[in-house]
């Protein structure tokens, strides 16, 4: 067999194959070239009892600073819950009970690593491209949501924190375990 008839016949195969490829591999028009394609399959959603006007300036300006250096990596979004019902009923909805990480003063509390990998297997485990944190109200989560063992609890220290600045810390480790993930200097031990 010549180089030509090779040559001949990776081009038939490139020619066939091309089409198939075109369906497997999506390009985004809106991503750069050497951006990551991440954002559009990975999502962390923060939900939080409380009332979005009742955000201070100042902390509304941190959690969004967190949200644009997170655009690169991942979909962050907040969303705001009326009351301890519409906490349950958003908990109920869940198709993923295992992709809820829930801030309770009761769950186990982590270090930058073990958060970074807590996140990270929470997204491989649920086999759901989204993670989902709550922030329940002033008084705590009610009883029927804090005895459920299905539900990941994590405890962000004994101090207590305004729930607003809460989201920020949040928003903040959920970025430094990116950073980590990259292996970028962010994070120093």
């Amino acid at each position: 067999m010549s180089f030509n008839h090779v040559r001949l016949i990776f081009f038939c195969l490139f020619v066939m194959l091309r089409p198939i490829a075109s369906f497997v591999v999506k390009k985004s028009p809106s991503l750069r070239p050497n951006q990551s394609s991440t954002r559009r399959f990975l999502n962390v959603n923060i939900n939080c009892v409380g009332k979005p006007n009742s955000v201070e300036p100042w902390l509304r300006e941190g959690y969004e600073e967190y949200e644009k250096r997170l655009k690169p990596t991942l979909k962050l979004t907040t969303n705001f819950l009326k009351n301890d019902a519409a906490l349950v009923k958003s908990l109920e909805k869940e198709k993923y009970p295992n992709s809820i990480i829930l801030l309770d003063e009761a769950g186990k509390t982590h270090d930058s690593l073990s958060f970074t990998s807590l996140l990270y297997s929470t997204f491989t485990s649920s086999n759901s491209a989204t993670v989902n944190f709550y922030i329940g109200a002033a008084e705590g989560f009610p009883d029927s949501v804090k005895n459920n063992k299905k539900y990941n609890k994590i405890n962000l220290g004994i101090l207590t924190w305004p729930h607003q600045f809460i989201r920020v810390m949040i928003a903040e480790q959920i970025y430094r375990a990116t950073e980590i993930r990259k292996g970028s200097g962010y994070h120093k031990q």
